[in-house]
């Protein structure tokens, strides 16, 4: 294949080398905690439950009241 601007011959690289074979091994170890961390975290709050209190109830609907 010959480049339509240049004139150039193109040459046919291959879609999987080493280089970036590594390079999404090395990013999957880096963002593998983060998604850990957050699987971990979304599994806490869905398990989570509200107080069978009223008193602490009323304590959590003044303490996130916005005063401005």
């Amino acid at each position: 294949m010959i480049c339509g601007l240049c004139g150039d011959p193109l040459i046919k690289k291959p879609l999987l080398n080493s280089k970036r074979i590594f390079g999404v091994f090395v990013a999957s170890v880096f963002l593998s905690p983060l998604l850990i961390m957050i699987i971990f975290v979304v599994n806490d709050f869905s398990k989570e439950k509200p107080p069978n209190n009223s008193d602490s109830l009323v304590l959590l609907t003044f303490d996130k009241s916005w005063k401005i």
